[in-house]
């Protein structure tokens, strides 16, 4: 990578650090609401990560996926 292109991708990581945003832990699209116990405010560098790794799971089914996977691990030894 260029160090032109180093440079674009640092300034967008110090844009996108410091601008806070509402995540939904029950995505909208699935019956979350907007109010403080479903809320997690993040930067929206983690937000937009956090979409990338979980897609628009809810918490819920976040936590069931990790479990199985570490059963998975385990039972592999």
């Amino acid at each position: 990578m260029s160090h032109k292109m180093k440079s674009f991708y640092k300034h967008c990581f110090k844009n996108k650090a410091g601008w806070k945003t509402d995540h939904h832990l029950t995505p909208k699209e699935k019956g979350g609401k907007k109010k403080p116990d479903n809320i997690l405010s993040l930067d929206a560098y983690r937000h937009q990560a956090w979409h990338l790794l979980f897609g628009n799971k809810t918490l819920r089914e976040i936590i069931e996926m990790l479990e199985r996977i570490e059963q998975i691990k385990k039972s592999r030894g």
